[in-house]
């Protein structure tokens, strides 16, 4: 389905297959979650879901929870990180926003330093 999403530029199958997901508490492959996590980075919101709040409402929520379940499958990417940060300043939370993206840039340091960090130089 994200392959198919992903090929036609459609999130609609993804907005009503996403529910589901969470419903069944299926373990998707991270291969798969990752096409899902470029699907709603790529979602723009269609004029027919608009007028039913409900629906925009939980549109709008599909990125973060996607990007959520990417980074407890694997590890955080940026483009997880940039759906939560986008999903934060559209709320009105730029604070939070702010602090979640002086997190990672501190997570991705640390990573960084204990990878290089029996190297000396010499």
């Amino acid at each position: 389905l994200g392959r198919f999403c992903a090929r036609r530029a459609r999130s609609s199958p993804l907005e009503v297959a996403w529910p589901k997901v969470l419903e069944s508490g299926l373990l998707l492959p991270v291969d798969v979650i990752s096409t899902y996590l470029y699907v709603v980075g790529a979602m723009t919101v269609s004029n027919a879901f608009v007028s039913q709040s409900d629906r925009a409402r939980d549109r709008f929520r599909i990125p973060g929870q996607v990007a959520t379940y990417h980074d407890l499958a694997s590890r955080p990417t940026e483009s997880s990180i940039s759906l939560r940060i986008k999903g934060l300043a559209d709320k009105g939370d730029a604070r939070t926003a702010e602090e979640y993206l002086e997190s990672f840039k501190r997570s991705i340091a640390e990573r960084e330093a204990e990878q290089g960090g029996g190297d000396d130089g010499g």
